[in-house]
């Protein structure tokens, strides 16, 4: 959140930010990017998956390893 905060400030004065920010949360679903089971972020992270898919792009893109995979746990 503070990223998307910074970024906004980099580039607008503080008051415009700051109805920014309001207006990404309240009206373009930004709350439920961070709730604590993440729904909203996930179901994005569904739809851009899914969208990749459909472009040249996406044909290119390597999938991501399982879950399950050391890299994945963090030790080896």
């Amino acid at each position: 959140m503070a990223a998307i905060a910074a970024t906004l400030l980099c580039y607008y004065p503080d008051e415009i930010a700051f109805v920014m920010l309001v207006r990404l949360w309240q009206d373009k679903g930004l709350k439920q990017f961070f709730s604590r089971e993440f729904d909203g972020l996930m179901s994005a992270f569904k739809t851009l998956e899914e969208t990749l898919k459909t472009r040249p792009v996406g044909k290119t893109l390597v999938p991501p390893p399982p879950l399950s995979t050391p890299l994945c746990n963090g030790f080896s």
